[in-house]
């Protein structure tokens, strides 16, 4: 009995309204008390909040609404049960039953509205109008009260009526573009030709809209087309922006910031070196002093020339020879150890620092 009622079901949809798919609604709440009074006149005024807004499936036999406010709370309604052509009788949540007529032309929902700590069966009814693409639900009285709706039977609120009004319209085409970043907004710099930064592009297409292009710019230039691109971005910020284009002439651009970053200090060598080996000493007989130069060298991801100093008891720089004027040509030092130490910095002031030690023997 259950299959078939709800194959009726489908087949009342299909005749009146045909094959459709899950469109968005857009409407008002209306509340009246028994004397016909609407708290929400004109619609999303006074005691009512944001228009309505929901979905419908004619195919499917499915009408949800999106919870709205009334006197600054939501009204939810989680049941709603659609309603074929006929006499229908369902409880009226206060141990009794409420009955409503569907007729031909027409749809009707049994619907349990919860508002604060308050459950209220009701049924609402509307005669549909317009074509597929665009239906008009109009409430009607379906308990012969005078008033749009079908009144509360009891509880805290007897006589007063909530009811919906809305419109189904199919939308036409339009597209949504986001945009993905492989591996987050913010990159460490990778060279000192920028770092390759990955960025998709994805796409909702609806309302039969179809894709002809996508386009995309960095820092407001020309980067490309596809729906990914892959470019070297230098130390900074950077927006890069993508632009979809549908055949029937609908856009959508997004945009994305990418931040490159440097946060790694230059690699920083400090040594005394032997410049008849070219290796680093750490200690060397005073009469070959004479062979020892210094070095301070420094390299860096993202700065091909980061900037050294280094201080051993006078300014050196890198590939300064060592050399020790004595008296009557005779070599002498009046020290056995000489310290070395030496910083970096790059262009992004991350720094790095050093020292080497030389020791001399007689």
């Amino acid at each position: 009995m259950i299959k078939l009622f709800r194959a009726l079901l489908a087949l009342v949809f299909l005749f009146y309204f045909g094959a459709a798919s899950s469109t968005p609604l857009t409407g008002s709440l209306h509340v009246y008390d028994p004397f016909g009074f609407d708290f929400c006149e004109p619609p999303g005024t006074g005691a009512c909040g944001d228009p309505l807004t929901g979905d419908y499936d004619a195919t499917a036999g499915t009408l949800s609404f999106d919870p709205i406010l009334f006197l600054g709370t939501d009204i939810i309604t989680n049941t709603v049960e659609l309603l074929p052509v006929g006499t229908h009788t369902r409880s009226d949540g206060f141990g009794g039953t409420i009955t409503a007529s569907v007729n031909p032309g027409q749809i009707g929902a049994y619907i349990i509205l919860e508002w604060d700590i308050n459950i209220l069966p009701t049924f609402m009814v509307w005669d549909v109008a317009g074509p597929v693409s665009s239906q008009t639900f109009i409430p009607v009285d379906s308990d012969g009260d005078g008033i749009p709706g079908h009144a509360v039977a009891g509880g805290p609120f007897p006589g007063f009526t909530g009811i919906f009004e809305f419109v189904v319209e199919e939308p036409g085409p339009d597209v949504d573009i986001t945009l993905a970043v492989t591996g987050g907004t913010t990159h460490e710099c990778a060279s000192t030709n920028g770092t390759v930064v990955e960025i998709s592009a994805n796409l909702s297409l609806t309302g039969g809209a179809i894709l002809e292009s996508i386009s995309w710019t960095v820092d407001g230039l020309p980067a490309g087309s596809g729906t990914t691109i892959n470019t070297a971005l230098e130390p900074g910020s950077h927006d890069i922006s993508a632009t979809a284009l549908t055949t029937t002439g609908e856009t959508d651009t997004e945009t994305v910031t990418v931040n490159i970053v440097d946060t790694t200090a230059p690699v920083l060598d400090v040594a005394f070196i032997d410049d008849r080996s070219g290796m680093p000493v750490s200690h060397i007989d005073r009469p070959n002093v004479q062979w020892i130069k210094v070095q301070v060298s420094a390299a860096d991801a993202c700065d091909d020339s980061p900037q050294t100093h280094a201080v051993g008891g006078f300014s050196v720089q890198d590939g300064d020879l060592l050399k020790i004027q004595g008296n009557n040509d005779t070599v002498t030092m009046t020290t056995s150890k000489i310290d070395l130490s030496g910083t970096a910095t790059d262009a992004s002031g991350n720094s790095s620092s050093g020292i080497a030690t030389l020791h001399i023997t007689d």
